[in-house]
């Protein structure tokens, strides 16, 4: 991807040429995708048209699994304020977060920037594609003697302890399928974490979830290595990986 001999340099290309009309501007969203415009009215403005014009791509890129569209955990799929457009597969998103903004470096064989861009930027990328990860380990699948159906994050405004709004953000929210339970998750892709502290953390706001009255609360950490003060509910990459075999 990063050379303009490699095989997977145009890639994506080739694919939206195959796959939709106008590939010009497939390519444009996509990259404003992957480089932070996440909302339709964010795409709009940077795309330099009425949001309306957009809900036709966007619907395509959906269909042929380019994007998809996030919504908070129960969320309202008519509620369109709240979606999130994402990309959906992880060379796709690397290609256009790393090498569509680096084209001009690649062209001319200069190595520094992008190396510059990735050192910068890539553990945010990696971070992004464990969360995915690990919502999708989760989903369908067995914690304990309890089955979790589908796993999505959460974020939103609720009122803390103080009765004051605050915005928090969930990574893994998943309902048991008996409806009992409910499995609320952080995921980090760091080192020396603190598993006392992050569980507490986590508790904190999953107590706050307008949802979450009735249910059995299971926090659960997804790390990259084994946490300091391991309180025993941590996955590591291992056990992720099991879980999506």
């Amino acid at each position: 991807m990063l050379s303009e001999n490699g095989i997977l340099y145009d890639e994506p290309a080739k694919l939206f040429q195959d796959d939709v009309k106008d590939a010009v501007k497939t390519t444009t969203i996509m990259s404003y995708v992957a480089n932070g415009a996440n909302r339709m009215s964010e795409i709009a403005a940077r795309c330099g048209e009425p949001a309306t014009n957009l809900s036709r791509p966007l619907k395509k890129l959906i269909e042929l699994h380019y994007l998809e569209r996030e919504l908070p955990w129960n969320g309202d799929e008519k509620n369109t304020k709240k979606s999130l457009y994402k990309i959906t597969d992880p060379f796709i998103a690397f290609y256009f977060q790393f090498v569509v903004p680096n084209r001009s470096f690649i062209q001319l064989g200069r190595r520094a920037p992008i190396e510059q861009d990735l050192n910068l930027h890539f553990h945010e990328y990696v971070s992004g594609q464990w969360e995915r990860i690990c919502r999708d380990a989760i989903t369908g699948n067995k914690i304990g003697s309890t089955v979790y159906g589908s796993a999505h994050r959460w974020w939103g405004s609720v009122l803390n302890e103080k009765n004051k709004p605050e915005q928090i953000e969930i990574d893994v929210v998943a309902e048991s399928l008996d409806k009992k339970s409910l499995l609320v998750g952080e995921c980090k892709w760091t080192t020396r974490e603190n598993g006392h502290k992050l569980t507490a953390q986590l508790l904190r706001k999953a107590r706050m979830l307008p949802f979450a009255k009735g249910h059995d609360i299971v926090p659960m950490l997804f790390l990259k290595e084994k946490p300091i003060d391991d309180e025993g509910n941590a996955l590591l990459p291992d056990d992720v990986v099991q879980m999506l075999l």
